[in-house]
């Protein structure tokens, strides 16, 4: 999440949408009393809302839209210009997986890739948990409440947009990690039509809001 009184806009941040290396562009550009919580939390006092106390466990990479709103001031969430990041579900969900494998490789020490049944265990869990789902991080009460989109599919183009609408002159994007993905082909052809069924019950809104095909 990034909140910035220099520039007054707020980007909610989602999962598997390139939001890191979007992250890492902005940082460069924030003022001394901009927010920026990136993995821990962030002192919140330039933006607080008065007489409210921000939790004890502090605020992690993806803080949800209705969070936001309840510890940030009236009058800053109001006036601020909200944007996120999307991606098709599809290939979230499939980078996700792909993310999660790397991790359990590194976890139990193999030094190996994940054999091609781990990793259909691992798509097949996240394609059910559904943490790829961005819309209840930017949605409140069923609304989205983002006033635009930086898909991934177009993102330079997407981010160069809203930047200069910001009046932001913007560094270079960072380089996106792109290795821990093996299987190069669209994530379509990964899925099985089941998997395809339940990504699309869970992330609906996303498909109507954005046009992504099923």
């Amino acid at each position: 999440m990034i909140i910035s009184l220099k520039y007054n806009f707020i980007y909610i941040r989602t999962r598997k949408t390139a939001s890191t290396s979007i992250h890492r562009a902005l940082e460069q550009i924030l003022g001394p009393d901009d927010v920026c919580i990136r993995r821990k939390y962030k002192d919140l006092s330039s933006v607080l809302r008065k007489g409210v106390i921000p939790p004890e466990e502090g605020f992690e990479t993806h803080v949800p839209a209705a969070q936001i709103r309840q510890y940030v001031r009236r009058d800053i969430w109001r006036r601020a210009f909200k944007f996120t990041s999307e991606r098709h579900p599809y290939e979230k969900a499939v980078s996700l997986a792909f993310y999660f494998a790397s991790k359990k490789d590194k976890i139990e020490g193999r030094g190996r890739k994940v054999p091609s049944d781990d990793f259909d265990r691992v798509l097949d869990s996240v394609v059910k948990v559904g943490r790829y789902a961005g819309f209840p991080l930017y949605y409140i009460d069923g609304v989205p409440v983002v006033s635009d989109f930086i898909r991934y599919e177009t993102l330079e183009a997407d981010l160069k947009r809203i930047t200069e609408k910001l009046g932001i002159d913007l560094p270079a994007l960072p380089e996106m990690k792109t290795d821990l993905r093996k299987d190069r082909r669209p994530a379509r052809d990964i899925l099985t039509k089941a998997q395809k069924e339940t990504i699309y019950k869970k992330c609906q809104p996303e498909f109507e809001l954005l046009g992504y095909e099923p």
